[in-house]
Order: structure tokens, then sequence, then C-alpha cells
């Protein structure tokens, strides 16, 4: 559980940085905003996803 929350803050730093470098220094707070919450909702999704592969393989290996 704690690894999922550090790899959705970590990515959500990167994006703030790469926002920074992009979006911010033109003036464009939107496309700021939009790169951190687009990649902090891209990696939680990405997160739910292969926790919720996990299960079904596990459940899979145990019903055989």
């Amino acid at each position: 559980m704690k690894k999922k929350w550090l790899i959705i803050f970590t990515s959500m730093f990167i994006a703030a940085i790469w926002g920074y470098f992009i979006d911010l220094k033109n003036g464009n707070i939107t496309g700021f905003i939009y790169k951190i919450v687009f990649v902090g909702a891209f990696m939680l999704a990405l997160q739910y996803s292969i926790n919720r592969s996990k299960k079904k393989t596990l459940k899979n290996k145990k019903n055989k």
C-alpha cells in the first residue's frame, strides 16, 4: 500500500517539474495543473489495474 502511494506522489512530483519547465514558464497555469492531475490519475488507474490483475491471477491459481 505504501509503495502504491509512493509511486503516485513520485510521478506527480515529476509531472510538476515537467509542467513547470513546459507550461508555467510560459504562463500556462491550466496546463501545469492538468499535467499534475492527469499524471496522478493515470498512475492511480495503472496501480489499480495491476493490483486487480494480480488478484485475478492468484484467484485462478487457487481454483486449479
